[in-house]
C-alpha cells in the first residue's frame, strides 16, 4: 500500500494511493476540521464490498488538493472512512497517473510525486468472521452467507479459510449485516454450520 504527502484545503493529510477505488474519499473527520465549510452538492450511499453493505456520505467541492507544488480544484465524496483520504480512479486517471513502483513515485501531468509504502496488514488488528447460521450451499454454484464479526476494526480485508469453498479476496468495511460471496466448486453440498469460523478481518494500515 502506497501513500502521499496531501493537503485538503490546507489540511495535512496522508493520502492512500487506491486504484480499487472508483472515486476519491475523504473522511468526514478530516473535513469536520477544515478551516471553512465546503458545500454538499449531494448525499449519496456508497456500495461497497459484500451485498447490503453502504456507506452513508456526500459529494462535496469544489475543495483544494495539494500534491507536492501541484494544486487540483476537486469535487470528493466524503464518508465515515478509517484511512484520512483515499485517491481513487476518477483523480488518478483525469490527471494521467502512472506509477514506478520500484522507485516508489507517482507521475501526475508529467510531474513526479515520491510515495512511501505501507508495510502490509495489522497482525494485532485482527478479529474473527463466523457464519451467522446453518446454511448448505449446492455443488456449482454461488451464495450470499450471512457472517458475523468479532470486533470491528473500521475497514478491512478477509482472509477466509473454508476448505472447499472460496470466498474472493476484498476489501470490506465493518457494519451489521455483513453477507460474504461463497462459490461452492465442487461436486457435493456443503454445509456450514452456525458459529463456523471462516476466515479473519485484519485491518490495513
Amino acid at each position: 500500500m502506497f501513500r502521499v504527502d496531501a493537503r485538503v484545503n490546507g489540511i495535512e493529510v496522508q493520502a492512500v494511493v487506491d486504484t480499487a477505488a472508483e472515486v476519491t474519499l475523504v473522511s468526514d473527520r478530516v473535513v469536520a476540521q477544515l478551516p471553512e465549510t465546503v458545500p454538499v452538492l449531494e448525499h449519496v450511499s456508497m456500495k461497497t464490498a459484500g451485498r447490503g453493505l453502504q456507506m452513508n456520505g456526500s459529494i462535496v467541492g469544489p475543495v483544494t488538493i495539494q500534491l507536492g507544488d501541484m494544486v487540483f480544484q476537486e469535487r470528493v465524496y466524503v464518508a465515515p472512512i478509517e484511512d484520512c483520504m483515499l485517491l481513487g480512479l476518477d483523480f488518478l486517471r483525469k490527471h494521467g497517473a502512472t506509477f514506478d513502483i520500484v522507485g516508489s513515485t507517482m507521475c501526475l501531468n508529467g510531474k513526479v510525486v515520491p510515495m512511501a509504502q505501507q508495510g502490509g496488514l495489522i497482525e494485532a488488528r485482527m478479529s474473527n468472521v463466523t457464519v451467522t447460521r446453518t446454511v448448505r450451499i449446492p455443488p456449482n454454484s454461488m451464495t450470499m452467507v450471512k457472517c458475523s464479526l468479532g470486533k470491528p476494526i473500521g475497514t478491512f480485508a478477509l482472509e477466509a479459510e473454508c476448505g472447499d469453498l472460496i470466498v474472493p479476496m476484498s476489501v470490506y468495511v465493518s457494519e451489521a449485516g455483513l453477507r460474504l460471496p461463497m462459490v461452492n466448486m465442487s461436486d457435493h453440498h456443503v454445509r456450514l454450520k452456525q458459529g463456523k469460523w471462516v476466515g479473519g478481518q485484519k485491518r490495513y494500515t
